[in-house]
């Protein structure tokens, strides 16, 4: 299923999750191995994969996009232009992939994600557990959302691969293979 600014969750949609070992993050209960062996799999090569933000509620993900609205109005940004540059980080309530469970936000404190071990070790074996990088560098135009290193979204262990390997966002190969319109 494909979220995304122009494509809602279905009314009522409320996946079944499981819990991240004990951290207080889920996930769909059908991507919570998934995550787990990818995390042993990473802490066997010395890097730790730790979840920063993963299923939100409709409701969490309201708040979400209040409060970064309010801080960009706080810099000094009509609500309209806050409301605007806000949305291109974070989703609107029922068009966040955090809401349908198979997405996890990876940190690493006081770095940039992307220059980190665990960002290399993702992009190396991420595809193997089912996860691709969902937001790429310079394919915001695509996503609508702007590039987001430490956003990992679950495919399937038979799509990762593919989709890896084609170089395109989620939407351009669903869209080159017939699966969105």
């Amino acid at each position: 299923m494909v979220v995304d600014a122009t494509r809602e969750l279905p009314a009522g949609y409320t996946p079944v999750l499981d819990e991240i070992f004990s951290t207080g993050h889920y996930l769909d209960s059908r991507v919570t191995p998934y995550y787990e062996a990818m995390y042993k799999a990473a802490k066997q090569d010395g890097v730790t994969l730790t979840p920063f933000s993963a299923y939100r509620s409709v409701a969490r993900q309201q708040i979400s996009l209040d409060s970064l609205v309010n801080a960009y109005i706080a810099e000094g940004y009509s609500r309209e232009k806050a409301q605007a540059m806000a949305e291109k980080q974070i989703l609107p309530p029922g068009t966040s992939e955090h809401s349908l469970g198979l997405c996890v936000d990876i940190i690493e404190t006081d770095t940039d994600f992307d220059t980190t071990r665990a960002f290399r070790w993702l992009q190396k074996h991420a595809h193997e557990y089912g996860f691709i990088l969902r937001y790429p560098k310079d394919k915001e135009a695509v996503t609508g959302i702007v590039y987001e290193p430490w956003h990992w979204r679950f495919v399937g262990t038979d799509l990762a691969p593919k989709i890896r390997k084609s170089g395109l966002t989620l939407e351009e190969y669903l869209q080159q293979n017939g699966y969105l319109f």
